[in-house]
């Protein structure tokens, strides 16, 4: 109502002006002697007013529009603008990596722990092994990994699929040995942490093969000098695998623990990240998820040595 308001008035001082100019022209035209004194007398203090309500006039318009965020009136033939909403630049613990050495016996023994079925997730064919997940809440979920048995090994992933094997064939039960962080905006994490003093590695392009064969892709990058218990971050192209897991998930992370000997260095971290995770001090790594799963507190990995 206001802005149609504003527009009325700047339209009666337009014809105000207007009409001051032709009086003017009119005046010193065709009038002569006191009829053209008339017409200055009249014209110009009218053409100086119109002048003043004009500035007046824009100065509120202006001041309305920039107060209420609207946009003047559109012009026949002109496209509005459609408002794009930037989502708001966020991290949250994305996350919990499980080892195992076999991953059917671990679903079977986090079914025993927290009555919950993981969901079979894929594999990362780079280093030869295979995944399932439980959710654990909106964003979070538990990813269990195992070697997987028909691993295909070239020259270029040699390494990384016999050092996968080695180390999860040592995991005879559930343990937690990595965890993840994860953003919508990785550029945004790299400022946040970059900004505190840590450096970081660049970001990698990767991908992760589904069940039904597709790639999923996400963004990948770590804090680039090896810190034990340090997380490492991820921004997923697409739902995160822990939408591969039905939603209204019965378990929910209640605590999560890391202990390490950068514990001043991860805690200013996670500080920074708005990401809550307990931290302890130790001369070794060491994680513990506590989970809460439809009445049943359930205890994965535990304090070091």
């Amino acid at each position: 109502m206001i802005a149609e308001l504003l527009t009325l008035i700047q339209s009666g001082v337009l014809v105000v002006l207007l009409l001051s100019v032709a009086v003017l022209i009119v005046g010193y035209l065709f009038w002569h002697g006191r009829w053209r004194t008339v017409a200055w007398l009249f014209g110009l203090p009218l053409l100086l007013g119109g002048f003043v309500l004009t500035i007046i006039s824009g100065w509120s318009s202006f001041n309305y529009l920039s107060v209420h965020k609207k946009m003047p009136p559109f012009l026949p033939g002109d496209t509005p603008l459609v408002a794009v909403e930037v989502p708001t630049p966020r991290a949250w613990l994305d996350h919990i990596v499980v080892g195992i050495y076999d991953l059917d016996a671990g679903i079977a023994e986090l079914k025993a722990l927290t009555g919950q079925q993981a969901i079979r997730s894929g594999r990362h064919p780079k280093l030869g092994t295979e995944t399932a997940v439980l959710r654990l809440g909106d964003d979070s979920f538990l990813e269990l990994i195992a070697p997987q048995p028909d691993a295909e090994v070239t020259g270029d992933n040699q390494d990384l699929v016999v050092g996968y094997k080695e180390l999860l064939s040592e995991h005879k039960t559930l343990t937690p040995f990595l965890w993840s962080i994860g953003t919508n905006d990785l550029r945004w994490l790299r400022r946040q942490i970059t900004g505190t003093g840590f450096e970081m590695t660049p970001v990698i392009e990767n991908s992760r093969e589904l069940p039904d064969g597709s790639a999923l892709a996400y963004l990948g990058a770590s804090v680039a000098v090896g810190r034990p218990g340090f997380p490492f971050f991820v921004q997923w192209q697409a739902p995160s695998v822990a939408a591969l897991a039905p939603a209204g998930a019965a378990c929910t992370i209640y605590k999560w623990r890391v202990w390490t000997p950068n514990d001043v260095a991860l805690q200013r971290l996670a500080e920074v990240l708005a990401v809550q995770v307990d931290v302890g001090e130790a001369s070794t790594q060491a994680l513990r998820a506590v989970l809460r799963c439809d009445g049943r507190t359930v205890v994965l990995g535990g304090t070091p040595g």
